[in-house]
C-alpha cells in the first residue's frame, strides 16, 4: 500500500500567489474496501495550477538533517505563478536538488502538477 502523506495542493488564486492553506485531503492509494474518506468540490479556472506530491518532495534532506519542507515548496510556488506545469516541476526538483546538496535520495519522489489552460471546458464534468 502507497500512502501519500502530504496534501494535495489546491489551485492557484486568481491573483496569481498561492494560496497552501487550503489543502485537499490526502489521497490514499489501495485503501481498506470500508474506508471512507470526505470529498471537497472546487471550480478549476483558466491558468489554475494543482499540485499533488508525495512526502520524498518536503521530507528531502540537507547535510545536517533538515527537510526541505512544505514552506520550500510553497516558496517555489509562490514564485513560480508565471510558469508551465513542466517548467514548475522541474523549478521544485532543482530547489530540493540544490537543497540536498549531493545527499543521497531518502524516498521516493512523485510529483504532479496541472495547469488548466485555455480553452479546456473546465464548467462541465464527466457526467454531463
Amino acid at each position: 500500500m502507497t500512502t501519500p502523506q502530504n496534501p494535495t495542493l489546491p489551485p492557484q488564486e486568481r491573483s496569481g500567489n498561492s494560496d497552501c492553506s487550503r489543502s485537499l485531503p490526502t489521497p490514499t492509494f489501495s485503501p481498506p474496501p470500508d474506508s471512507r474518506f470526505p470529498s471537497r468540490t472546487f471550480q478549476l479556472e483558466t491558468d489554475d495550477v494543482l499540485v499533488a506530491y508525495t512526502d520524498g518532495i518536503t521530507e528531502a534532506q540537507s547535510r545536517e538533517g533538515k527537510f526541505w519542507g512544505e514552506k520550500g515548496l510553497e516558496a517555489v510556488l509562490r514564485s513560480s505563478s508565471h510558469k508551465t506545469a513542466e517548467e514548475i516541476i522541474q523549478a521544485i526538483l532543482d530547489e530540493v536538488s540544490v537543497f540536498v546538496n549531493g545527499q543521497g535520495q531518502h524516498d521516493d519522489m512523485t510529483l504532479v502538477v496541472a495547469r488548466v489552460q485555455a480553452g479546456c471546458d473546465v464548467g462541465s464534468s464527466a457526467s454531463d
